[in-house]
């Protein structure tokens, strides 16, 4: 477009024709489309001539002339943010949220809104309006959650750019099912201006773990563009709760300098990954190290391993008891199935709870007994609450101080412990996306970034014997359904003559730095992402291993 070989309108057109065929009719991702508003908006910008007199690099104008997407649940002018929620159907913005304002500042021209769960809480999307959203490689397998309608229409190209939302990886989780790249900012350096809140009313009292919007996108620098456009001393303007913050191009082009110092996480004791998700980390360290870079090991602290990162993100969530919230947010809409053993849980008569937690701990099921002790019916007193925080707290710092003494830049580590969940897994395996909870405890800038994909003895999940003893439960059980099958399926397109076979499952790996690192985190994900593709050249593996077969289209 700014070489004058394309016009913003026929890009847009391409992309509106993409999230129709694709996102829409295939996958099921899509829940408004504002196509004539954004050809209005391309057609315009094409009169003024902006793009061939705009600096690429113009700091004001990232992303002028780009078509971008939008999650459900940012507010938008003229649209709903139903959360996947009914009763929210009757709710049009007249005003487009901060969030969006800073996007379309920034030159973008949003085009199309994407799907996410009920009450936006699953990591799968599916909910009474619209329906459910299908992977863009496999149909039998789930998007993923909150944003999974965004990590549909990424990954099949019907969506160059989305802007979406992350409090348990809401974000990073799609990002990771679908092989797309995902970014969860620090809370505190993003407006909460524009997010929409599936609470009755519009209120949540719970703000130890924060929802944070954040880009997800097919590659890190298009992430960081989102970022250049949506950070700045220029936020902090319109909501004074953002610090007045620069973004740092440059740390985020080009980092420190210096190689980095980057530890490595291969688990979290709470959940061992699969085999091919502990090759990929691996592999990602020796790219990184084989890049120049000093790759450590990194243990978890005592006081804050996967055990402690769940018990504290349940026990946040849940603290109010019953999922009292969710169900008055409803109005009277059932919930999902996928939300029936949380609610079985929650409803769980505070009686009972010592006897069943220790009869699950005899039968070997103490990741279930360790979640159901944490959560009470009726919700916790405030003496419960405040201890509940204060171990968040003692969390927070018992990792600030591993990284620090092992001088770390950044940290490596698994996005999950399994690959992309089949429809309706959710229900049992969400607590095996536990290294996703971790920076949102944490309050840290985290995000995912393709690696490998699953291959064809790889699919399995561990037996009980490689397992740790306190591993060997349902969940394990569980995670083996969920990986069979996870290297290629029979994909009917229709495009395509006859079923395509496919890597299905992408194996991503993330990165984590320290909290208002932000920049530095994309620095890194891009290095790993030059690194993987700079080892595929060399071994001779297809430039475009991330691709579902539907973007041939």
């Amino acid at each position: 477009m700014h070489a004058g070989e394309l016009t913003c309108e026929a890009v847009t057109m391409c992309f509106i024709r993409r999230s129709r065929r694709l996102g829409l009719l295939q996958l099921n991702a899509v829940t408004e489309e504002l196509y004539d508003e954004a050809l209005e908006a391309a057609q315009a910008l094409d009169r003024s001539g902006r793009l061939l007199t705009t600096d690429l690099d113009d700091p004001d104008l990232p992303l002028l002339g780009l078509p971008v997407s939008i999650k459900d649940s940012i507010e938008q002018r003229g649209t709903m943010s139903t959360c996947g929620v009914a009763c929210r159907l009757r709710l049009i913005y007249k005003e487009d949220g901060l969030l969006v304002s800073l996007m379309r500042t920034a030159g973008a021209i949003p085009y199309v809104r994407s799907n996410v769960p009920q009450l936006l809480m699953m990591s799968e999307t599916d909910n009474r309006i619209f329906g459910r959203t299908l992977n863009p490689w496999s149909p039998l397998r789930g998007a993923g959650g909150s944003s999974g309608g965004e990590g549909a229409l990424i990954a099949s190209r019907a969506s160059p750019l989305g802007l979406c939302s992350d409090i348990g990886g809401s974000i990073r989780i799609p990002a990771n099912f679908c092989g797309t790249v995902g970014f969860k900012p620090t809370p505190e350096r993003m407006t909460m201006k524009g997010l929409a809140i599936a609470r009755a009313g519009g209120k949540v009292g719970q703000r130890i773990i924060r929802a944070t919007a954040g880009p997800m996108a097919n590659c890190v620098a298009d992430c960081e563009l989102a970022m250049r456009s949506l950070c700045g001393t220029h936020v902090s303007q319109q909501d004074s709760y953002v610090p007045p913050t620069p973004w740092s191009t440059d740390v985020a082009r080009r980092g420190l300098g210096r190689p980095l110092r980057i530890g490595v996480l291969h688990s979290d004791q709470w959940f061992r990954p699969c085999t091919a998700i502990e090759r990929g980390i691996r592999e990602a360290a020796a790219t990184l190290q084989d890049a120049g870079h000093e790759v450590v090991q990194f243990s978890v602290p005592d006081e804050a391993s996967g055990w402690d990162v769940c018990r504290q993100y349940y026990g946040q969530l849940g603290s109010e008891g019953n999922m009292a919230g969710f169900v008055a947010a409803l109005q009277g809409e059932r919930l999902l199935g996928c939300y029936k053993r949380l609610k079985t849980m929650s409803d769980m008569p505070n009686i009972v709870r010592p006897l069943l937690a220790r009869i699950l701990d005899l039968l070997g099921h103490r990741r279930h007994a360790s979640l159901l002790k944490v959560t009470r019916s009726g919700g916790l007193n405030v003496k419960q609450y405040w201890g509940l925080v204060g171990d968040h707290y003692a969390l927070r710092n018992a990792y600030m101080q591993a990284m620090q003494d092992a001088r770390l830049d950044a940290l490596l580590l698994p996005a999950a412990a399994v690959a992309a969940l089949p429809h309706g897994a959710s229900t049992d395996l969400t607590p095996v996306l536990s290294y996703m909870f971790l920076a949102n405890l944490l309050h840290w800038p985290a995000g995912v970034v393709p690696v490998t994909a699953v291959r064809e003895h790889e699919q399995c999940y561990h037996d009980d014997a490689a397992l740790p003893s306190d591993q060997r439960c349902i969940l394990a059980a569980k995670a083996r359904q969920a990986m069979e099958g996870s290297a290629g399926l029979p994909i009917d397109l229709q495009p395509f003559r006859k079923p395509v076979h496919v890597p299905l499952c992408m194996m991503l790996s993330q990165i984590m730095t320290l909290p208002w690192q932000d920049e530095l985190c994309l620095y890194t994900m891009a290095e790993l992402e030059r690194a993987v593709a700079a080892s595929n050249v060399k071994g001779g593996a297809a430039e475009r291993a991330f691709v579902p077969p539907m973007a041939g289209l």
